[in-house]
């Protein structure tokens, strides 16, 4: 990704680069997430710790042992490699602002989203067929979802970029 390129994941959630990791470097950048909107299901990255940081707004961490923790402007926190977690944003009214650091891998699932084709198919195909370790969904229903689509995009020829 290049520095200011957005990625609108969906109509609520957008990730702008704020510096890209691909001389090696951390990917930093800038979270949008929409009143009450959730963020992924339950998963987790084989490299860490995934950084964050709540410039306005409240997110909710959900981690796999049950534990929640909601952090408000200012607060920091640091999710170790291998720790299951998910997020929303608790606000009906505030959109949540956060910045974050992860590793080049996470960026480069990212720009699966860029414009111009099924991006999600995209995804699939790359966290099944490219990376598979780089985003790994707890849910065995959100895997085989994945290897279903991943599958699908294979056969109606989506490449991955």
């Amino acid at each position: 990704m290049k520095p200011g390129q957005v990625i609108q994941l969906h109509r609520d959630e957008q990730i702008t680069c704020l510096r890209s990791g691909a001389d090696g470097g951390r990917f930093e950048f800038e979270m949008r997430l929409g009143p009450g909107v959730d963020g992924p299901p339950m998963h987790s990255h084989e490299e860490g710790p995934e950084q964050l940081e709540v410039v306005s707004g409240a997110i909710e961490l959900i981690f796999g042992d049950g534990e929640r923790r909601v952090l408000r402007a200012g607060d920091k926190l640091d999710i170790p490699a291998g720790c299951a977690h998910t997020f929303r944003n608790p606000s009906k009214q505030e959109p949540l602002i956060a910045r974050g650091a992860h590793s080049h891998r996470f960026e480069r699932s990212m720009d699966q989203f860029a414009p111009g084709g099924p991006s999600f198919t995209r995804l699939c195909r790359y966290i099944v067929g490219v990376d598979p370790k780089v985003t790994y969904m707890h849910s065995i229903a959100v895997r085989s979802v994945m290897r279903l689509v991943a599958l699908l995009g294979r056969l109606r020829g989506v490449q991955t970029v």
